[in-house]
């Protein structure tokens, strides 16, 4: 939601950068005013993913040591997107290091077309966070005079999904598969803030004339 909010008074932002531009002091002052007056927090983005920083932590060493302390056996094949035959390995009370959790030793069984053991998570993973980024970046300003934020936001669009998908193949499976799941319900959430949200905040025209 601050994402979005931050998104509709660019405008404004960019008007007041534009202003001040040669006085830092007045420009930290006046952004500061702006955001004051649409409550919007610029930290506020980063409030979900420390959240799950934690969780994120405590499940990948949760996970990480099974192969430390449970016998390591042939990895099941799980069929289609690994996932379809996993309930099998419960089912017939085979060990858990059998589900092939660490992507670290094998990756994950998936044939098609005649190719084997294909990761197919740690891009399931890196698809889905950047269709979700290219949501929350929507609505902003465009053009080529975007500013060197915008450029820096369309490079974090890209390069964020290609490093967590990078990062996934040598994480448990079941660390990524929680990743992926999560932001799953992060792009239905943010779907939901698009809809109801209006995009652009209209600039006052003393703003744009600088006579604020």
């Amino acid at each position: 939601v601050s994402m979005r909010e931050m998104q509709k008074i660019q405008p404004l932002m960019k008007a007041v950068q534009e202003k001040y531009k040669n006085d830092k002091e007045r420009l930290n002052k006046e952004l500061m005013a702006l955001y004051k007056e649409h409550k919007v927090n610029p930290m506020g983005g980063c409030l979900p993913l420390l959240i799950q920083m934690p969780i994120l932590i405590l499940l990948f060493q949760t996970l990480r040591v099974f192969k430390y302390h449970i016998p390591n056996t042939e990895i099941i094949d799980g069929g289609f997107l690994w996932i379809a035959n996993q309930y099998n390995v419960i089912e017939n009370g085979e060990t858990i290091a059998k589900a092939g959790l660490a992507l670290s030793e094998r990756l994950i069984p998936f044939g098609v077309f005649g190719i084997e053991y294909i990761g197919i998570l740690p891009f399931l993973v890196g698809g889905s966070m950047y269709i979700q980024q290219k949501m929350t970046s929507t609505g902003g300003t465009t053009g080529k005079d975007g500013g060197s934020s915008q450029q820096t936001q369309k490079m974090m669009t890209i390069m964020m999904p290609l490093m967590i998908g990078f990062m996934s193949f040598s994480l448990p499976s079941g660390l990524t598969l929680y990743w992926f799941t999560s932001t799953l319900l992060g792009i239905g959430q943010q779907y939901l803030i698009n809809k109801k949200t209006p995009t652009i905040v209209e600039m006052p025209k003393e703003v744009v004339s600088g006579k604020k």
